[in-house]
């Protein structure tokens, strides 16, 4: 029954973050908060990426050079999408050739 109630609570506060924004409408956002919110996504990048790019296990070696290579795109760039191209490509070169 506790795993019953754990399972409505978690439904109605993902229900409630989701309809959040179509709660604010046309609402200004406070400053603050908006630039807040400016970051998120490349936290939410970070904490996917750093967790799989341990110096140690299979592929070390590709891992490293192809994040290496990822942030200097992004830093070259500024395009999200390039870095994350660049970084993939990179990677798998580097397997394919046996690294």
């Amino acid at each position: 029954m506790e795993r019953w109630l754990l399972i409505a609570i978690i439904a109605v506060l993902t229900y409630l973050t989701r309809v959040s924004g179509f709660l604010i409408g046309d609402r200004p956002i406070p400053p603050a908060l908006d630039r807040f919110l400016g970051y998120v996504p490349v936290a939410v990048f970070a904490a996917l990426v750093v967790p799989n790019v341990a110096p140690t296990g299979e592929h070390a070696l590709a891992r490293i050079v192809a994040v290496i290579l990822a942030g200097a795109v992004a830093f070259r760039v500024r395009q999200l999408w390039a870095s994350i191209g660049a970084g993939m490509v990179v990677f798998w070169v580097i397997r394919a050739a046996g690294g």
